[in-house]
Formats: structure tokens, sequence, C-alpha cells
């Protein structure tokens, strides 16, 4: 198990919002009055530029959808409309993180220059071959789980080395989760209890993103199928097939899962010694590489063995992607009271039977239950024939007890051939089951008369 370490630590809320270099872009003044708040995104287009189209824009969420998420150094903002959309997409250089400060010598995003900072506006099909520009990020704050929640920046961006510019401005607004929740807010509510599988995406371009399943909608199936019990397999299928997905969690190689923090994850697939495992598939959907973390926050087992309840919170980056996925699996499996114990009695019968032509002999007597179980049975035996010779022998097996009684037989191995006289027979009788051993224990003496 992973605990907590300096990981969970950067994951901490943090604010800035004073550039630790002077700022770089200088806005036009604008003809439309900016928000203080909120997400948002401002475009001032000089003429001639070819992407703003010499236009001054305002997108707020009265007009589309407006989202954006930040994943080390890469920063990426949508705004969907009706019928088109914008794109904005930050990058530091060299893939160190992306913090508050002006970064200059940007090139194109998707193909900046070693030790230069990427940016790229686009919008309603149009974009840039090359480009230069600059932008300043001045404020960013971010949730205990690591997604921002205040990306405030300004850009400058040239398009195919001209000289006019699109100016602008974004500010993505995300709301952070409740205290002492580990899930982010959204508009559905997670149960407490039952049986469930719960999704959501908040910081995503077309805005958040939530799937809830339950026992009343969906089939619910589990297992273990390590035999280190290091991962946990759970298959949600809705109606037939209309949705379905696959959740497997695991501790690293050769530990048992158990309550914990787990950080660090990758794929199951490619666990190593050391890292745990998270797969979240499903309706067609799967991840190449996870990078993710996992808490398991219960899992108790029965008094018959079976597991009766299993939650884990999960977050996790999939492949590239910006977005910080999160969810939740809760397992309620109820499990029937436990028996109670068996009351056992064994009886041997007083006469027996010894092989004429081989080292056993066979006795018989009974065994009463409170209860139909199965019942085992050991013994030994012990013969001293009339010449002082010493035989013994032992014996074992299952009967299966209907109540209040059943008979039984069994054959004694001896170390020697039995004969026609008396012996000492001990059996005990027991059955345990995940609780507790029940057991009774018989002496007789018996008499072995010769037979086939």
């Amino acid at each position: 198990m992973k605990m907590r370490s300096a990981l969970v630590a950067a994951l901490l809320v943090v604010t800035a919002s004073a550039s630790p270099a002077a700022a770089t872009v200088t806005l036009p003044p604008p003809s439309i009055t900016l928000p203080t708040s909120g997400s948002f995104l401002y475009l001032n287009s000089q003429s001639g530029d070819w992407i703003g189209q010499g236009q001054e824009r305002l997108f707020t969420p009265a007009d589309g959808k407006i989202g954006g998420a930040l994943r080390g150094s890469r920063f990426g903002g949508a705004v969907y409309l009706a019928s088109t959309g914008w794109d904005v997409a930050m990058s530091a250089p060299d893939g160190r993180p992306l913090v508050v400060g002006s970064y200059t010598g940007a090139s194109r995003a998707a193909f900046q220059a070693a030790g230069s900072p990427g940016l790229e506006i686009t919008g309603e099909g149009r974009g840039c071959n090359t480009l230069t520009g600059q932008f300043d990020v001045t404020e960013l704050a971010f949730s205990p789980l690591g997604e921002i929640t205040v990306f405030d920046a300004t850009f400058e961006q040239h398009c195919e080395g001209l000289t006019p510019a699109l100016y602008g401005r974004i500010r993505i607004e995300s709301p952070a989760p409740a205290p002492g929740s580990t899930l982010p807010p959204g508009s559905k509510t997670v149960p407490t209890s039952g049986t469930y599988l719960y999704l959501i995406r908040t910081n995503t371009s077309v805005g958040p993103y939530e799937e809830l399943y339950t026992a009343a909608d969906s089939s619910f199936d589990w297992s273990w199928p390590y035999s280190d019990n290091s991962v946990f397999h759970a298959t949600v299928i809705q109606g037939n097939y209309v949705h379905w997905w696959y959740v497997d969690i695991a501790a690293a190689p050769g530990n048992a899962l158990a309550v914990g923090h787990y950080a660090n994850a990758v794929r199951v697939i490619s666990r190593t010694a050391g890292t745990p495992g998270l797969d979240i598939t499903g309706d067609g959907r799967g991840c190449n590489e996870v990078s993710g973390s996992f808490d398991v926050d219960e899992l108790s087992i029965a008094w018959d063995y079976e597991m009766s309840v299993f939650q884990a919170t999960f977050h996790f980056y999939c492949d590239n992607s910006l977005t910080l996925q999160h969810g939740r699996i809760r397992i309620e499996h109820p499990t029937p009271p436990p028996p109670p114990p068996v009351t056992l009695g064994v009886t041997i019968d007083a006469k027996g039977k010894a092989s004429d032509s081989s080292w056993y002999a066979t006795i018989s007597g009974n065994v009463s239950c409170s209860r139909s179980v199965p019942v085992d049975l050991r013994g030994s035996f012990t013969q001293m024939k009339p010449d002082h010779t010493i035989v013994q022998g032992s014996m074992s097996g299952t009967v299966d007890c209907v109540a209040p009684s059943s008979s039984w037989s069994m054959l004694v191995a001896g170390d020697n051939k039995f004969g026609s006289s008396s012996a000492t027979a001990s059996v005990t009788a027991y059955h345990c089951d995940a609780l507790h051993c029940d057991t009774a224990s018989a002496t007789q003496t018996v008499k072995l008369n010769q037979g086939k």
C-alpha cells in the first residue's frame, strides 16, 4: 500500500495571483465590459488577423459551454456554441509546470520548440500553420483533488508571421469540493449506502459529465481474480448493454488490497513491484495509459469469508487527456446470519468384522446432529490378539448427517491382519464452519468376527 506522501501534499489547495515577472501582454482597451468573475473567453482581434477576423467578442456561459483543465505543463480551454466553438491551448516550455508568470517567445503549442512555451487560439474552423505570441498566467488555484478552481490568463497571438494580433483573455472558474468531500461537486446526489457506480468529470470543455448506476437499474458482479487478493474486479451492466463498465482496483503485485490510500496508480496490467493499478473502462472506451490514485474507503469480510462491503474512490488521467476523472464504486453484499452451533453425538457398534483376506476391519455406528451437516470422523483401533500380537489401525471419512441422526460404516486399515477377538475403538466426530468447530467422541470395545 502506498501511504500519503509529497505527491498528496502537492494536491493541497494552491492559490497564486501575483506574477513573478512583469506582465508582457497589454490588452487593447475593450469596448465590452468584462466580467469580474466567472468563466469567460474575451477576444480582441486587430484588422487583418485571420483567426479573430478583426472582431471584438465575449463568450460567457450564457452563450454556450465553457470549460478548461490544466495538467502539469499544459492548459486547454474551450467554448462550445450552438454551431461552432473556440479552443485555447497554453503550455510551459520543456514540460515544466505551468504556473503564474509571463511566457514570451511562444510558438504553436503542438509544435513548440525546445525551451519555448506553447500557445494556440483557434475557432470557427480557423487556425494558424505557424504562429508567434506570448501570454501571462495571472491567477491559478487548485482544489484538494488537483483540479483548477481558477485559471486566468491574457494572450497575444500573431498568425503566419503577420503583424496583426489576436489579443484576449480566458478565465475559468470551477467550484471546489465541499469540505471533507473526496469528490468534486456535481448535480447528482451520490448515495451514502447501497450498491452503485458513480463517475464524474468536471473541468471538461463541454461542462460537467456525470453518470450514476445503482442496483435498481443495473446489474453488478464482482470477483477477486488474483490468488493474492490484490485485485478487485467489478462489472456493471445497465439493461441489455445500454451501458457497461468494468472497474479494476489493485494493490501492488503480491499485496492484498486493504483499506488505505494508493498513489501513483497505473493500468493493472502494467503494475510493477510497489505500484498499484487502476482501470475504469466502459461503453467502448478505455485507456492505453493511466495515471491516478485511489482510496479503498471500506472493505469488510463477513463470517463466511465473503465480501460484505467494498467502497473505493478514484481519480485518474487517461492517456494524454487534461481532464482529471473521478468516481466511486460501492458494493454491498448482504450476508446471511451465522448458523447456530451444531450439537454432535457419536456411538460405536459393539460388533465388527475382520477381513479374512486383507489387513482391514469394518466397524460401524451412529452419529447424531442438531441440524443436517457433513460430519468428519477420525478414529483409532487397537487389538491384542490371543498370541499377544498388537495390531493397530486408523480410519477417517465423512458422513452426511441428516438430522437427527445417520448411521456410519468405515474400514480400518491395520498394520497387520486383525483376528477374531475384541479390540478397542476410539472415534471423534467433528464439524467446522467459519465460526466454530463442534466435536463429540466415543470409545467402545468391539468384538471382531472373521468374515469376507
